[in-house]
């Protein structure tokens, strides 16, 4: 798994030195870290000029419930927003997809 989270990270890294679009390139995050953790829903939300959370992409099947996994995203030493994956409760994450 560790292998398959590594090469995710890695594609996405191109697709930003290459000048993405953000929106484009936060879709594809949501889209990769769903299938790299066999999540059931990934959302993004971006800091607002306001500081408020506003969702910028997401890659989710609507469920509510179930076991969560955050981390913040950080762009150029500063919090952007945060990124959240969802599992169903009997399948929570672990710790190598905390890596």
């Amino acid at each position: 798994m560790h292998s398959a989270q590594q090469a995710a990270v890695a594609a996405l890294g191109r697709q930003a030195l290459a000048h993405v679009d953000v929106r484009q390139l936060a879709e594809d995050a949501a889209r990769s870290v769903r299938e790299t953790l066999q999540a059931l829903g990934v959302t993004i939300h971006h800091h607002d000029r306001d500081g408020r959370l506003v969702l910028l992409a997401a890659d989710d099947d609507g469920e509510l419930n179930g076991a969560t996994i955050s981390a913040d995203v950080m762009v150029r030493g500063t919090t952007y927003g945060v990124l959240t994956a969802r599992r169903r409760a009997d399948r929570p994450f672990g710790l190598d997809d905390q890596s």
